[in-house]
């Protein structure tokens, strides 16, 4: 049995050698046939025939099942490859003190479009999840504290900032850093 595991879905494909072999079946069947055509004997020849059209409907489900199978896997392989060309576009940043979080990477087109943060989390199980600003500290006097928190609403994973880390600050320190090399 042929079995392929993935994140997009796991899939138990049918026993294709159980299509061959009811394929082989129905091609002795029918070499059976000539033999009881010869003897004219009629009850035996539809019995053939029974059987015949028996292992055929077995072999035409075999081969729905296959190309049903082959039609999933293609779409798995198409998905893939979509994934795998997006992670071209994206690069894990340490945001802050070891706060892991995938921005997009820098070129000219993303330089000028909204920063964001998608968690590392998600994106690690092939899922884009942003990393919504969560709010501020507040200290114990009731003033504004030293960090920020976002957090993924998909997965519930937290990232903690200095209340200064933005993706804009963080997009404009990588610029910056670029400029000056």
């Amino acid at each position: 049995m042929l079995a392929l595991h993935g994140n997009v879905g796991q899939y138990e494909s049918m026993d294709i050698f159980a299509g061959l072999t009811a394929a082989g079946q129905a091609i002795d069947i029918a070499k059976g046939l000539r033999s009881v055509e010869k003897s004219y004997d009629t009850v035996e020849l539809k019995m053939q025939i029974v059987d015949l059209i028996d292992k055929l409907v077995d072999v035409k489900g075999a081969l729905q099942d296959a190309r049903h199978e082959i039609e999933n896997l293609r779409a798995e392989v198409a998905a893939s490859k979509a994934w795998s060309d997006d992670l071209d576009n994206y690069e894990l940043i340490d945001v802050y003190l070891g706060a892991m979080a995938y921005m997009p990477r820098l070129s000219a087109e993303t330089a000028t479009e909204t920063p964001f943060f998608l968690c590392a989390t998600c994106f690690g199980r092939k899922s884009k999840s942003f990393m919504q600003f969560k709010g501020q500290d507040i200290t114990k006097t009731g003033g504004r504290g030293d960090f920020s928190t976002y957090g993924c609403e998909t997965c519930k994973a937290t990232i903690r900032v200095s209340y200064r880390t933005s993706p804009t600050s963080v997009r404009d320190k990588r610029l910056a850093s670029i400029k000056l090399n």
